[in-house]
């Protein structure tokens, strides 16, 4: 038997703009998990807006400020791993299941560490790969060799990686 297929969609970065994201998979009945830091280097949602969205969205952590744990002291990376799923967990009230790392980047630390936290999957993009999706270091991580992105970062970050080498991607109702 063929298992079935499925379509996922991942926001990251946590900022107000994800309650429109929200509203527009709503109304077309689809899903998504949103990765949301407690503070970054752009606004980042309130915590009425975290619980919010995480009333009918799956909420994952991506650290607390938005830090690339690759640039961090391992002391430094496990509070920013740590703090933020049980931060998410106190703001929502539900468990906070997945992690991705910002920018996406991590090592092999990390990944201890992440499992460690009581993460069950690790969410990344791995530009070029054509793995499916596997397990690593006891996680569920998912590969893609293309993932379109919709973001805050520039047009030309965006476009990375998109489908039909798309220049730009437009939300609309």
């Amino acid at each position: 038997m063929k298992p079935a297929t499925y379509i996922t969609t991942s926001w990251d970065d946590g900022h107000s703009s994800d309650l429109r994201v929200a509203a527009l998979l709503t109304k077309r009945t689809s899903r998504g998990t949103f990765y949301v830091p407690m503070s970054a280097e752009t606004s980042t949602m309130t915590t009425a807006q975290i619980r919010e969205l995480g009333s009918g969205f799956e909420i994952g952590a991506h650290t607390i400020h938005h830090d690339v744990l690759t640039k961090l002291a391992n002391e430094t990376a496990w509070r920013e791993v740590a703090g933020s799923k049980s931060r998410l967990e106190d703001t929502t009230g539900q468990p906070c299941r997945m992690f991705c790392p910002p920018k996406g980047r991590y090592s092999r630390p990390h990944l201890a560490m992440i499992r460690r936290a009581g993460f069950v999957g690790l969410r990344t993009v791995e530009l070029g790969s054509l793995d499916f999706p596997r397990r690593r270091a006891g996680l569920a991580r998912q590969r893609f060799k293309r993932t379109p992105m919709a973001s805050l970062h520039s047009p030309e970050t965006q476009s990375r990686g998109s489908p039909c080498d798309a220049q730009t991607w437009t939300l609309t109702e």
